[in-house]
């Protein structure tokens, strides 16, 4: 074993190594600090720059998106009134020369008719529950039940691993399975068991909603039947007099021309020009919708299901149209 007096002291030119090896990693130290602001300073002017860069060239792009917005938008306005004029032209041309006017907002006894049954029927589906509400509802009871299955499931297993317990001996192979499968299976017969109590409301509540919805539908599904009934019955009228109407080289509506423009195309859209037509005519027709331009008119509530759900399907028969 070595000894204090084994041990070697330090000589004087040890010391004056160390510190040279320390005056060194000094100046080591003070380059690349230095280097390390200077690379800083660069990074903070290079990136300056870009951010520069880049907001002179989000200002320039700016400005020329203004200009193209105000070019399309005298566009549009140029676009509108020279619709209005062709179709001021035309419409003077033809009823000089004796065309027919076609007017597909008169309501007759019958297209009444027909339109206060599509009326009730809306009022009969406001008073169910929407798709979306009854599908959340059955989702969640749905769940509940799944849930409950598992629980009895897992249950039943933990049932089963106990009895191996009870007939085979502690330290057996057999026992020790079973203990671990009784173990995992006891955690999650507690944790479903907790799951049930914290949704067990929420699937009584969406239960209870639907027996009530069950018990609606019992009264109010023979008006929806012929709410839709009738709103097929309508359209299918109405495209006849359109497609009269087209025959006879007759004055459509304006909010029509507008909508779908003046005649039906050739081809397979023909068909649809028609469809959209008439489907447009008959919702005018229902809601009484009377605006000369717009064929569909103000927007109606969300809360106006029917009515809603028609609107947006001719808002989506339109858009394919236009393709």
């Amino acid at each position: 074993m070595a000894t204090e007096q084994d041990l070697t002291h330090p000589s004087q030119s040890d010391f004056d190594e160390l510190e040279r090896e320390v005056r060194t990693l000094s100046k080591d130290l003070q380059k690349a600090t230095k280097k390390y602001e200077a690379l800083k300073r660069q990074v903070e002017e290079l990136d300056a720059g870009r951010v520069e860069a880049v907001v002179t060239g989000l200002c320039a792009l700016r400005g020329e998106f203004d200009g193209f917005s105000g070019t399309l938008t005298e566009i549009r306005a140029a676009a509108y009134k020279l619709d209005h004029r062709v179709d001021l032209i035309e419409r003077a041309v033809r009823s000089t020369a004796g065309a027919p006017v076609v007017d597909l907002d008169d309501v007759d006894h019958f297209t009444g008719n027909l339109s206060g049954i599509i009326r009730q029927g809306d009022e009969a589906r406001a008073a169910v529950l929407d798709e979306a509400d009854r599908s959340r509802c059955e989702h969640i009871v749905e769940s509940y039940r799944e849930l409950g299955e598992r629980h009895l499931r897992r249950r039943s297993e933990a049932v089963e691993h106990s009895r191996v317990l009870a007939n085979t001996s502690f330290g057996d192979a057999a026992h020790s399975e079973a203990a671990r499968r009784f173990r995992r299976a006891i955690i999650d017969v507690d944790s479903f068991a907790r799951q049930l109590e914290l949704t067990r409301q929420e699937a009584e509540s969406a239960s209870g909603r639907i027996a009530a919805d069950d018990e609606l539908h019992a009264v109010h599904d023979p008006a929806i039947s012929s709410g839709d009934e009738a709103r097929a019955r309508l359209r299918q009228l109405i495209r006849q007099r359109v497609a009269a109407a087209v025959g006879e080289s007759a004055l459509l509506p304006r909010w029509l021309n507008r909508a779908v423009g003046y005649s039906p195309p050739s081809g397979q859209k023909g068909a649809a020009w028609m469809d959209t037509a008439a489907s447009i005519a008959a919702y005018r027709v229902t809601y009484d919708v009377t605006d000369p331009v717009d064929a569909l008119g103000a927007p109606p509530r969300t809360d106006q299901r029917g009515q809603h759900a028609w609107y947006e399907d001719l808002r989506e028969q339109l858009r394919a149209l236009a393709l």
